[in-house]
């Protein structure tokens, strides 16, 4: 400016000028205040949700727990299975030692043979099927060494989530 390189006058600035330069600073700065509240309510809105979702997290993981230990503990021979590939998903120890297999040869396969008469095996998969449970049926069961012994069966469809599974004692 000083060596006329700016050309010509500066335009004549008011008071006009001033005001809107400070109306527009301020809106600029009330934006970002409440956009800063905004934004620190949201978050701690998240924080909070993160904070249930581990709450909710750690009651399904002593559930889970609460459920293992009832299941694994239960005097009566259990058995859970997926009923849509047969695969067994656990047995407590009640079930290994009254069958004799092993946990490890039963979770992940289709059960070994556990019905001495395989028509005792379809009636109880018809009332499954007819009924959702079996109440109290009777039947010969075979263990893994091939004797027999006379059980009485308890089953029911438990669904989770897309999983369909059965429980039978």
């Amino acid at each position: 400016e000083q060596n006329g390189q700016l050309g010509g006058q500066l335009p004549a600035t008011g008071w006009t000028v001033w005001w809107v330069q400070a109306g527009v600073i301020l809106v600029a700065l009330i934006s970002v205040l409440f956009g800063r509240n905004r934004l620190m309510k949201v978050v701690a809105d998240q924080e909070a949700a993160l904070e249930q979702a581990r709450s909710a997290e750690a009651a399904a993981r002593a559930s889970e727990a609460l459920f293992m230990g009832l299941f694994r503990n239960n005097p009566a021979a259990s058995l859970v299975q997926n009923v849509d590939t047969r695969e067994v998903i656990d047995a407590n120890d009640a079930f290994v030692r009254v069958f004799g297999h092993s946990r490890i040869q039963l979770v992940g396969k289709p059960p070994p043979p556990l019905w001495a008469d395989p028509a005792d095996q379809l009636a109880f998969r018809a009332i499954l099927q007819t009924e959702g449970r079996v109440h109290g049926m009777r039947a010969q069961g075979v263990r893994m060494n091939g004797s027999t012994f006379e059980m009485q069966v308890y089953a029911e469809f438990v669904a989770e989530g897309d999983d369909r599974m059965v429980i039978s004692m």
